[in-house]
C-alpha cells in the first residue's frame, strides 16, 4: 500500500524539481548572455576610442597596445 503512494509521489517531486531547475538554468543563461553582450559593447566602445587617438603610439598600428620591449625599471 505504501509503495503505491510513495513511488508515484517521488516521481512527481523529481519531475517538479527538474522543471524548476530547468527554469532556473534558463534564467541564468539569459542573464549570462545579456552580461556578455554588454561586455562586448563596452569592449567595442573602448576599442573605437583607442583607434581614434590623435597621435601614433610609437609605431604601433591598430589596437595592439602591447609593448615590444620590456619597460625599464624605475
Amino acid at each position: 500500500m505504501i509503495a503505491k503512494f510513495i513511488f508515484p509521489l517521488f516521481g512527481i517531486v523529481v519531475t517538479l524539481g527538474a522543471i524548476g531547475h530547468g527554469i532556473c538554468a534558463k534564467g541564468k543563461a539569459e542573464a549570462y548572455t545579456r552580461a556578455f553582450e554588454a561586455c562586448k559593447r563596452r569592449r567595442a566602445a573602448v576599442e573605437r576610442s583607442v583607434t581614434r587617438l590623435p597621435f601614433p603610439l610609437c609605431g604601433v598600428s591598430g589596437t595592439t597596445l602591447m609593448h615590444t620591449r620590456p619597460l625599464p625599471r624605475t
